[in-house]
């Protein structure tokens, strides 16, 4: 389980962003290490989700509901069960910001810039 703060760090959590590009960088390295076994390693990228984590809460307008995000997740890990990475849509943004020149926009957009 990742983040979108693996690929587009948040500038008031550093930690928490590092460390989950740090499981990012560790699922990549493990799956490859293990591609000759039975063993399937897929890494999970939620977005900012409605939780009481990192004061995200049920009231946020921004952060995706969280049984929105369980069942889209799970219809995708259903539909692709050979998958490396689960993104929903509203991960996207911030996973393929760096391929598509987005990065510094959805950087100073998650600084409040």
């Amino acid at each position: 389980m990742t983040s979108g703060l693996a690929y587009v760090p948040l500038p008031t959590t550093p930690t928490y962003g590092a460390t989950k590009a740090a499981v990012h960088s560790y699922t990549e390295s493990l799956r490859e290490q293990l591609r000759e076994s039975s063993v399937q390693v897929i890494e999970i990228a939620p977005p900012l989700t409605r939780t009481t984590l990192m004061g995200s809460g049920t009231d946020n307008e921004r952060a995706m509901p969280l049984d929105q995000f369980v069942a889209e997740a799970m219809s995708l890990l259903d539909s692709q069960p050979d998958a490396q990475q689960i993104l929903v849509e509203r991960v996207k943004r911030q996973r393929f910001a760096e391929a598509t020149g987005t990065y510094d926009e959805v950087f100073a957009m998650q600084a409040g810039r």
